[in-house]
């Protein structure tokens, strides 16, 4: 068994409406995951964890404004992995959200999972489960 060094990964995810943009508020979540992987036979787990906060959001803005998030990947073929992610806090971030992530030819990426709210339980009739379907290109 074999531990590769810390990763540090910084980055930024920018939220902002294209329609109905009265009231509605742009705002990135700015964050810095501390990675690594253990290589255990061919397909060895991936652990993150770091913190985060929420940027340029103005006084409307409803919800936790820092958190953590933890996320766990395991390989499950050369192309697939099993993937959860989970981002503390209630906001439009805050979800826990298990799924499968496949690589695609053209540094394609497919996620699909269900996002489950932190506080899909905690509130009656809050409807905050969903299905998960992104597509992305990567960049080496």
């Amino acid at each position: 068994m074999t531990v590769k060094a810390w990763l540090l990964r910084p980055g930024l995810i920018w939220y902002t409406p294209i329609n109905r943009r009265t009231g509605q508020d742009s705002y990135g979540l700015v964050y810095a995951n501390f990675s690594k992987k253990v290589n255990t036979g061919d397909y060895g787990p991936r652990i993150t964890f770091g913190p985060y906060g929420i940027v340029g959001a103005s006084q409307s803005y409803f919800g936790t404004r820092a958190g953590a998030i933890v996320g766990y990947e395991q390989p499950i073929h050369a192309k697939a992995s099993i993937v959860a992610d989970w981002f503390s806090g209630v906001s439009g971030f805050g979800y826990f959200t298990p799924g499968i992530s496949i690589t695609l030819p053209r540094n394609g990426l497919l996620n699909v999972g269900y996002s489950i709210g932190n506080d899909s339980w905690g509130v009656p009739n809050r409807n905050n489960r969903f299905l998960f379907i992104y597509y992305g290109v990567t960049f080496p």
